[in-house]
């Protein structure tokens, strides 16, 4: 059981990092990040991830800043 929570907690670090690299790199929206660390947790950030893919598709993307 304890393995497996630091497992978890260390897993969850290392999303949020890879996500604020890409963040950094402009690969992902910093709301991405957001979702990410929020209660929400790795599927928080795959549904803002597939939020920005359909505002792409369809023409809705903001311009960065």
């Amino acid at each position: 059981k304890q393995t497996l929570g630091w497992m978890h907690g260390f897993g969850w670090i290392a999303l949020c990092v890879a996500i604020a690299l890409g963040c950094v790199r402009r690969v992902f929206p910093w709301p991405v990040l957001a979702a990410a660390v929020s209660p929400l947790g790795p599927l928080g950030s795959t549904i803002a991830i597939e939020i920005e893919a359909y505002r792409r598709r369809h023409g809705l993307a903001q311009k960065a800043a």
